[in-house]
């Protein structure tokens, strides 16, 4: 992993090409990428647009847009509002020019949320859910499609981040009842309650049918979402839980977000930074992002926390347990889901009140690979974790028997 001063000095290099090659869309997509990896969002986001403008046929600059959007709204860094009235204006353009892209509707509509203008945002979700749905159940969009009237979600995939989430949402999704929001990760009850429930709801496809559910899957729901907010709005709601071993979910999660390019220091350094952080001060709210301002180095720290405190599963799942009935929750190993997952999927599909439905390929929707650690750090991580996982299964009355 390259360090800061490395990337600030490409940084310098790449701008320094541009005077070459003033149009370059790949000279501006690696500025953005450098920028992205210092966890500084609005010039990355500046440079993502420009690259856009040189060429509109990128994908890549689309999804790092995309994820450069996310991470500002959850560190709390603004974009300049001219950056994205501009990124509107492109999107829009994109979409005049290649209809048939609909992630580009998807993305203009996470823009103008941005902007503050939910009305047209809803209408964008709206018109992308309804070409989503035309696509798996055309004869349902066709007869029963109606956007004046709200569709909540019958179920939500709370968390945990990096323990087979993506994988189960996109096997509950391929089963013929069940209808798919717009996204998996709406982020609503965690940082988007703001925008109302209508911008919620325009989410999930507008179709009132007793034979099919829809549903979500926002793991950082887990640790992010109030619980009790949650239940206020959506009593009758169904939660399923995975919860993976946590040292293995802690490395992963710390090589999820190198993937996404965002800067950290090493594995090690890292890991040990929140060991010792949490030792001193074993406070699992650290977390709390809202309304927070970060330096580069205090969000760097964040970052490094967001590897560890959602492993601590004893200290969140008991806010959840404490808010909704027993029957409302599903929890399940994610081990066990990995090794047998179409038995995992006939365990959700009961839990749901759905007809098994059984795939006959079980990919994995987000795969990951990354070194081995060192013994001695992952000794550390299991007697960190040892106390918390015992509480866990006693809590619990279930046996992890992680190591």
């Amino acid at each position: 992993m390259l360090p800061k001063n490395q990337t600030k000095n490409l940084i310098v290099h790449y701008q320094k090409a541009l005077l070459i090659k003033p149009d370059n869309p790949t000279l501006f997509y690696q500025i953005g990428k450098q920028y992205q990896y210092l966890a500084a969002f609005n010039p990355a986001f500046n440079y993502y647009l420009k690259a856009i403008q040189s060429n509109p046929h990128s994908n890549s600059c689309y999804h790092d847009l995309k994820i450069v959007l996310f991470f500002s709204n959850i560190f709390n860094q603004s974009i300049d509002p001219e950056y994205l009235q501009l990124g509107s204006d492109l999107l829009k353009q994109t979409i005049k020019n290649q209809p048939q892209y609909l992630f580009a509707k998807y993305l203009l509509a996470n823009l103008l949320s941005q902007q503050g203008k939910v009305k047209e945002a809803i209408a964008c979700y709206q018109a992308f859910s309804y070409q989503q749905i035309l696509a798996s159940h055309p004869e349902l969009a066709q007869q029963h499609w109606n956007p004046q009237k709200s569709r909540k979600p019958d179920f939500i995939v709370c968390g945990s981040p990096k323990c087979g989430t993506t994988s189960l949402y996109g096997y509950l999704t391929s089963h013929p009842q069940v209808l798919t929001a717009v996204e998996k990760e709406i982020n609503f009850f965690s940082h988007f309650f703001h925008r109302g429930l209508d911008y919620y709801y325009a989410h999930f496809p507008a179709i009132e049918h007793n034979n099919y559910l829809t549903g979500e899957a926002t793991p950082s729901y887990f640790f992010w979402a109030n619980p009790q907010q949650l239940f206020q709005l959506l009593p009758n709601i169904k939660l399923i839980f995975l919860f993976r071993n946590p040292v293995d979910r802690a490395i992963s999660s710390f090589y999820l977000l190198h993937r996404l390019g965002i800067g950290q220091n090493s594995l090690e350094k890292t890991l040990n930074f929140s060991i010792e952080t949490l030792k001193k001060r074993p406070d699992f709210d650290l977390l709390n992002v809202h309304n927070k301002k970060f330096s580069t180095d205090s969000l760097l720290e964040e970052i490094s926390l967001m590897h560890i405190i959602p492993s601590v599963y004893i200290y969140f799942i008991k806010k959840w347990m404490n808010v909704f009935p027993k029957e409302q929750l599903l929890i399940l190993k994610s081990e066990d889901f990995y090794s047998n997952p179409s038995a995992t999927m006939k365990q959700v599909h009961r839990f749901l009140n759905l007809p098994d439905y059984q795939l006959t390929e079980y990919r994995n929707y987000n795969p990951g690979s990354y070194s081995l650690i060192s013994d001695k750090l992952r000794q550390q991580l299991v007697e960190f974790f040892h106390p918390y996982n015992q509480e866990l299964e006693e809590y619990l009355g279930m046996e992890f028997n992680w190591e």
